[in-house]
Order: structure tokens, then C-alpha cells, then sequence
């Protein structure tokens, strides 16, 4: 099943305590890295269920580093720890280049973990467990010192795809091609699935305060090269929520000449509502339309797998047309640029 990796704060982020202490026993500690403004908590989620745990001190001008990280007892051994870290390694080239992360010695498992996630080791940090009394011992090794791993972005010149599905169901197949369009990616090609539009509180003109899931969109819709989006028609239009996602741009105008496009996924002759009023709307914004990229590629329930993607072949090669699409109108804009 999809794994949701999403930003939270407040009682949300305090929940996450249980899971957390697998990383760290003493919870003031925990407490004191989710009152840090410098840091950002996650929950990774299947189902609504939570599964997991993060918490990373996004840095602009110096390495990332992941605080704490961790799975639920009962859910581990089902790969959950390497999505999550997958997930937060998608962030990174919003902040840098570099992610650093440090676990003991004595964890060897956890050793291994991060470098089947693409780390390295970077350095060591000795007797930086000293503060543990009376010290603790894994594998026979006594904890003493701090392995640091690093992973790095060789490659920053690629292409970062936002992409955004205006449905909030769990099981929608605007979602599902998103999902597919995500593992169709190419090399050189990002592509990240904004998962918090339910998160996105009521629009609200007079308040000059953005809450954190709207610092979150922000700063995803402004990390993008191009935005696709994927969004169903309720009652002939956009739906309230996604229509709500674009009013928190407006003023801040994160989509203003930002390259977009649009897939529909309805059946012939549905979702044309939704298509002219999401092109009003993106017009207002002053969003730059790749018009070869707005196409319709319908997906029916019965085409997705149990993990949540496209299955059928068909329907996979119109979506990675799409991509092919937008890939080739960003380099070919940026050659110009340089030009």
C-alpha cells in the first residue's frame, strides 16, 4: 500500500512521541528537537495508519540532518523505513545538497540501513554517547561513538515535477496516475506528490499568518520546476479543496510563470468543468500553460493495482508522454535562458 510521509506540528507532531522513542529514549529530548523551529516533524502514514516517524533540521546554507527517525514496532520488516527515508531524500533539493544523518556504533543494523539508502559514512563523533549512564550495549559493542552518514545530490541541474492531485479520497485515481507518474520518472527527473491538501486549513483573505501546511505547499510550489496537476470535477467544477490550494497562492505567488500542466483522468466527455475552470483559474495566477502537456488519459478503477498505480500498459505509455512533454519543455526553456 502508498506511504504518506507528511509534515505535522502542534498535538500532531507530540503524537509521534511513542514511535520516537525507538530513536531516542529520553522524551524531553524529543520534545525539545519537535519545539525547534529549525526543525520539522513527519508521520508516515499507510492507510491513516501511522506507521512511522521523522523529524529533520532543514538547513538552506549547510547540510540537512535527519534528528530522528523510526518505525513502529509492529511495522517493521515491511521496507517502511527506507520509503520514509526516500521521501525525505525527495526534500532535500529544496534545502542543498546534503543530508547527514548519525546513529551509534553498536547499531550495526542501523549501519547498514543507511547505506542501503544511498549514505555514506562521513565522520565520527567520539564518546558522544558518554551522557548515557550506565552505558548500553548492542550486539556485544558498547555505545560510544556517533557514525555520521552523509548522502549527497551529485546532479542538482535536474528537473523537480510538483505533482498535485486535487482529490482528497483515498482511493482516487487522479492520485493513482500521480502515483505512477511519480515511478515513471526519469533519470535526471524528480517528482514529488504533494500529500497535504486535507491538511490545508480554510482560506482566509485578512489572516497575514500561513499556517505550516501552507508553508509546506509554499515552499514545495517554489522548489518546482513545473507543477502537473491531476484533479477530479465535483458539481461540474473544481473541487472546494483544491480550488482552496490555489487561493493560498494567490497573494504570495509562488505560481506565478510557473510552468504547469494538467492530466484528466475521467472518462470521455466527464471532467470538462473541471478542466475550464482550473485553466481560468491558472490563467488569474499568471501560470505558464504548456498546452502539449494538457491532455486527457483516462484511468479506470479497474486499471490500478493494489499498490496504488497504473497497471495497464496503455495507459502508463500516455503518462509517461506527459512527462516526456513537460521534461522537454523545461530543458529547452532553459537552454533559451542561457542562450
Amino acid at each position: 500500500m502508498s506511504l504518506t510521509c507528511a509534515p505535522v506540528a502542534g498535538v500532531a507532531a507530540e503524537a509521534l512521541l511513542p514511535v520516537l522513542h525507538d530513536a531516542e529514549e529520553d522524551d524531553e529530548r524529543i520534545r525539545a528537537a519537535l519545539r525547534d523551529p529549525a526543525c520539522q516533524a513527519y508521520a508516515a502514514t499507510v492507510a491513516g495508519h501511522l506507521v512511522g516517524a521523522a523529524v529533520v533540521r532543514w538547513r538552506q546554507s549547510e547540510p540537512s540532518e535527519i534528528v530522528y527517525l523510526a518505525v513502529a514496532a509492529a511495522e517493521r520488516g515491511k521496507g517502511y523505513g527506507q520509503r520514509i527515508v526516500a521521501a525525505l531524500q525527495a526534500e532535500l533539493p529544496t534545502y542543498g545538497r546534503t543530508l547527514l544523518v548519525g546513529t551509534a556504533n553498536s547499531a550495526l543494523d542501523n549501519i547498514a540501513f543507511y547505506q542501503k539508502c544511498g549514505f555514506r559514512m562521513s565522520a565520527v563523533k567520539r564518546d558522544f554517547f558518554d551522557y548515557i549512564r550506565p552505558p548500553v550495549r548492542e550486539h556485544g559493542i558498547e555505545m560510544r561513538d556517533m557514525i555520521v552518514f552523509s548522502y549527497e545530490i551529485d546532479d542538482v541541474s535536474g528537473i523537480r515535477v510538483l505533482l498535485v492531485s486535487g482529490s482528497t479520497r483515498a482511493a482516487s485515481t487522479n492520485t493513482a496516475a500521480l502515483r505512477t507518474v511519480r515511478m515513471l520518472a526519469p533519470g535526471g527527473v524528480t517528482a514529488v506528490l504533494f500529500d497535504g491538501l486535507a491538511d490545508l486549513p480554510p482560506f482566509i483573505p485578512d489572516d497575514d499568518t500561513a499556517p505550516m501546511p501552507v508553508e509546506w505547499l509554499r515552499r514545495q510550489l517554489a522548489a518546482a520546476d513545473v507543477v502537473l496537476f491531476c484533479t477530479p470535477e465535483y458539481a461540474g467544477a473544481l473541487p472546494g479543496s483544491f480550488k482552496n490550494l490555489i487561493d493560498w497562492t494567490v497573494g504570495s505567488g509562488e505560481l506565478y510563470r510557473k510552468p504547469v500542466a494538467w492530466i484528466n483522468v475521467a472518462a470521455g466527455g466527464r471532467g470538462g468543468g473541471a478542466m475550464a475552470e482550473l485553466r481560468r483559474v491558472l490563467g488569474y495566477v499568471d501560470a505558464a500553460v504548456i498546452e502539449p502537456a494538457c491532455v486527457r488519459v483516462p484511468v479506470p478503477r479497474d486499471a490500478v493495482g493494489p499498490d496504488g498505480t497504473v497497471v495497464d500498459d496503455a495507459i502508463r505509455a500516455g503518462l509517461t508522454d506527459v512527462l516526456h512533454t513537460i521534461t522537454k519543455y523545461c530543458t529547452e526553456h532553459r537552454n533559451a535562458a542561457v542562450r
